[in-house]
């Protein structure tokens, strides 16, 4: 599936396991949500080994919020905004763990994004 990402501030919410393809614009940021409990000691984590390209983004992890202003309450849904901003033409992949960091196990899930950038 393929998303538009030429303007800035451009929202995408995945859901886990998933890959997707995202067509952007150098120096048009978007912003990736990524949905999680951090409660639960658990965080989505850049796979760098799994990545690729990654000199032709900036990445900037702006943290949790939670899903509703309602559900600010310990222990409820909460979603990861990271914001990127292409500075190069060219492919990336970002690849993303949700794990918990203190463990010496595989990732409960992965997400993905293929990102392809042209200039303006």
């Amino acid at each position: 599936m393929g998303i538009r990402a030429a303007i800035a501030g451009l929202l995408l919410s995945v859901s886990p396991a998933t890959a997707e393809t995202i067509d952007a614009v150098v120096g048009a940021a978007l912003i990736l949500r990524l949905d999680g409990t951090p409660s639960t000691g658990y965080t989505w984590s850049l796979i760098d080994d799994q990545s690729s390209g990654l000199d032709h983004l900036e990445l900037k992890e702006l943290g949790w919020a939670p899903v509703e202003e309602s559900s600010a309450k310990v222990g409820a849904p909460q979603v990861l905004s990271i914001e990127v901003t292409p500075l190069a033409p060219g492919d990336a992949k970002l690849v993303y763990g949700y794990l918990r960091p203190w463990e010496d196990v595989p990732p409960a899930k992965t997400q993905s994004f293929e990102i392809t950038i042209k200039d303006k």
